[in-house]
């Protein structure tokens, strides 16, 4: 979703994870008008990843522990793995969803860390085989650093007092190139270098660093701080953009990371800021009067005039659609993506079969294939279904193709392939998988998992493997293939 506000939350002791690196070091530094170039690299990109195939059973491949990447650290509950940039964008399809591996390589970062508070100050990144699971080097890490693919490379961007400081690890041979590039009040990884950004009088200076040195600077119209905590805050947007704002502040500049061109000004609502990325470099956001869709250049692709992006509950989000196409929600309905026509697909549905009372609402899930999802949740937090049930929609009729029990399909989807994807739910101390067919709902297989398959400790509940069968939690990284 992309509720700026909630993910910054969250964002707290949550997780880093994913792609590939080593040891040994060079550095450069980056003063005014320096055009010191990153290294992104040419390394192995070419190796393909692993694939997870869900036509056939799952097992754990192998399992490694945060405490087992770094051996000083004994105690789990003392250590965590932390997310791969928090900030980033998670308004990408489900069938989409991936960590980053080179050459046959995934990182993790670990952190001393305290429940409810804030890693330490010391972090690990560390370079995992996905082949074997075995730790292939380990290297320091600047605290709270901020990580994502650049270019061949993965990087590491961390704003410092004086400088802000990156780290850009090779995949192979252990090389690491270390930068300080001048400071600044926010700074954030993008595919192809980093963005920073500092306060320049009545407006916010927003600059990019990538191979070719210092690639452009401009200005946003977001302004000076109202309030000491009042915190400039940049984070990106899908792959493409990038989002510049106040924490209370009353508008945010959405910017193009290739051009730094300011593409959309987007009105705060309570503090949050309704923008996500769009398909086909362009991104979606609220404006003045509605719903509001533009490229790189700035050109307006498409205007939904008095209806603001968000579902019936307020989360901006896209969906997998029918025939390689998506829908957009705002809202007054769902939208298809390439010609902009309302979807007969509703928001929200009333299931046949489901008992009114307590009253449930049933909003719209992951789309797979011509069939949308929609499980049945109680209204009211502290109540609960006796028999909930999920239906299944046909994406271009509208209407209603099958009706199952939820509970013999799992509270939360995983990966979507295909038109297969995979359901997940836990209960105590044991995870159900099972493979589904999307257009009938038909298990194709269904197994449960013991403590003997997956520890509760380590998940705590937590079971959310990629399209590569990468299953990261607080407490490790796991990978898992058919049988």
């Amino acid at each position: 979703m992309a509720d700026m506000s909630r993910r910054r939350r969250t964002a707290i002791g949550m997780a880093i994870a994913v792609a590939m690196v080593v040891s040994g070091c060079d550095s450069g530094t980056a003063g005014s008008g320096d055009t010191t170039a990153l290294d992104l690299g040419r390394d192995c990109l070419a190796k393909e990843a692993p694939t997870l195939d869900l036509q056939k059973p799952l097992r754990e491949r192998w399992h490694v522990k945060a405490s087992a990447i770094v051996p000083e650290w004994q105690v789990v509950d003392t250590v965590s793995l932390i997310d791969i940039n928090p900030d980033s964008d998670r308004n990408a399809s489900p069938a989409t969803t991936t960590r980053p591996i080179l050459c046959g390589h995934t990182f993790v970062v670990v952190a001393p860390s305290i429940l409810g508070e804030q890693p330490a100050e010391q972090q690990t990144i560390a370079g995992i085989d996905v082949s074997t699971g075995s730790v292939a080097w380990r290297a320091p890490l600047a605290a709270h650093a901020k990580c994502a693919q650049m270019g061949e490379r993965f990087g590491c961007v961390a704003t410092l007092p004086d400088h802000v400081s990156v780290q850009v690890f090779s995949p192979v041979g252990g090389d690491t190139h270390e930068y300080r590039l001048p400071a600044a009040d926010a700074a954030v990884p993008v595919s192809d270098g980093i963005v920073t950004a500092i306060a320049d009088g009545d407006r916010t200076r927003i600059t990019k660093y990538s191979a070719d040195g210092q690639a452009w600077s401009s200005t946003t119209p977001v302004g000076p701080s109202t309030s000491r905590h009042d915190d400039l805050v940049l984070q990106t947007v899908g792959a493409d953009f990038a989002i510049v704002h106040r924490t209370y502040g009353r508008s945010a500049a959405v910017f193009a990371t290739r051009t730094g061109k300011v593409v959309a000004e987007v009105p705060s609502r309570a503090s949050n800021f309704a923008v996500s990325a769009f398909p086909g470099r362009r991104v979606i956001a609220n404006a003045a009067d509605g719903a509001v869709i533009v490229d790189e250049s700035g050109r307006t692709v498409r205007r939904h005039p008095g209806a603001g992006l968000g579902d019936a509950q307020g989360w901006p989000h896209l969906q997998s659609a029918a025939a390689g196409a998506q829908v957009y929600a705002l809202q007054d309905g769902l939208y298809d993506v390439e010609t902009g026509q309302k979807s007969p697909i509703p928001q929200q549905l009333r299931i046949p079969g489901q008992p009114p009372s307590p009253p449930y609402t049933a909003i719209l899930g992951p789309v797979i294939g011509r069939t949308a999802w929609y499980t049945a949740q109680p209204t009211n937090s502290y109540a609960s279904l006796a028999d909930p049930r999920t239906a299944g929609v046909d994406t271009v009729t509208g209407r209603v193709r099958w009706v199952r029990p939820a509970r013999t399909l799992g509270s939360s989807a995983g990966p979507i392939i295909g038109t297969t994807t995979l359901l997940v739910d836990t209960v105590g101390n044991r995870t159900m998988l099972s493979a589904v067919a999307a257009g009938t709902a038909r298990a194709l297989w269904s197994q449960r998992l013991g403590p003997g398959d997956v520890s509760p400790v380590e998940t705590r509940g937590a079971f959310d493997i990629d399209v590569h069968g990468v299953n990261l939690t607080q407490y490790g990284i796991s990978l898992w293939g058919a049988r």
